[in-house]
C-alpha cells in the first residue's frame, strides 16, 4: 500500500470511529430499553446489531464515494483512493464483528444474568461465527458502494439497474446462509450448506463486487 493510500485509510478511519462509537451507543441503549420494556423475551444482541450493522456498512459504502473528489483533488489517484477506502472497509468490518461478538457474550453471559434481564438466549462465539459476520458487513460494505459509483459513473437509470443487482446479491447471499424464506430467490430448494462452502462463495461475491467497484471507479469523472 503506497503512502497516499494509507492517507486515505486513516482518514476515513478517523470519520469512521466517530461514526462507529455513536452508532454502537444508540444500539446499546435501543437494546437496553427493549429489553426493559418487552412483554416478552427479545432477541438477542447479536441480532440486534448484526443486523442494525450491515445496514450500518450498506450507509457507509454509499457515502464514501462524495469523498473521491476531495481526494483526486489533493493529488490521490483513483487507484490510492480504491486501496485505502477498500482496506479501511476491511478494516471496519473486522472491528464491527469483533465488537457485536463480544458485547453479545458479556451482555448476555455477565451482565444481563446479574440484573435479572431476559433475553433471546446466549449464542455460541466461534471462529465461523466472526467470518461469516465479517463477510457479510465486507459485502454489505462494497454493494453500497457499488451502487453509488454506477450512479456517478453511468446514468441514473443504470444506478436504478445496479441496484436491483444488489438486491440479487444480498439475496444470494442470504441464500448461501439458509435465510432464504424471504428473499427474492425464496423459489430455490432450501440448502444447509457448511460454514466451509457457504463462507468461500461469500467470499467471491466480495470480490467479484469489489471488482466491479474498481472498474467503475478506475475511470469516473469527479468535479475538482
Amino acid at each position: 500500500m503506497t503512502a497516499k493510500a494509507k492517507l486515505i485509510c486513516r482518514k476515513f478511519n478517523s470519520f469512521y470511529t466517530q461514526w462507529t462509537i455513536g452508532f454502537f451507543v444508540t444500539l446499546l441503549v435501543v437494546h437496553f430499553l427493549a429489553i426493559i420494556f418487552a412483554a416478552t423475551t427479545i432477541w438477542s444482541f447479536y441480532d440486534t446489531s448484526s443486523q442494525a450493522t450491515q445496514f450500518y456498512m450498506l450507509i457507509l459504502g454509499i457515502m464514501n464515494m462524495g469523498l473521491l473528489s476531495y481526494g483526486v483533488s489533493n493529488g490521490i489517484t483513483r487507484k490510492d483512493y480504491f486501496v485505502g477506502v477498500a482496506a479501511s472497509a476491511v478494516l471496519y468490518s473486522f472491528v464491527l464483528s469483533a465488537v457485536t461478538l463480544i458485547t453479545t457474550f458479556l451482555l448476555e453471559n455477565l451482565l444481563f444474568p446479574q440484573l435479572g434481564l431476559e433475553t433471546g438466549g446466549t449464542i455460541a462465539i466461534t471462529f465461523t461465527l466472526f467470518i461469516s459476520l465479517f463477510l457479510r458487513f465486507l459485502l454489505y460494505y462494497f454493494i453500497g458502494w457499488l451502487i453509488m459509483a454506477a450512479f456517478h459513473r453511468y446514468h441514473w437509470l443504470i444506478g436504478i439497474l445496479f441496484i436491483g443487482i444488489a438486491i440479487i446479491v444480498v439475496a444470494f447471499h442470504d441464500y448461501l446462509i439458509g435465510e432464504n424464506e424471504s428473499t427474492v430467490l425464496n423459489f430455490l430448494p432450501v440448502v444447509d450448506l457448511s460454514p466451509f462452502i457457504y463462507a468461500p462463495a461469500i467470499l467471491i461475491l466480495v470480490i467479484v463486487t469489489m471488482t466491479l467497484v474498481r472498474s467503475m471507479t478506475k475511470h469516473t469523472h469527479v468535479k475538482i
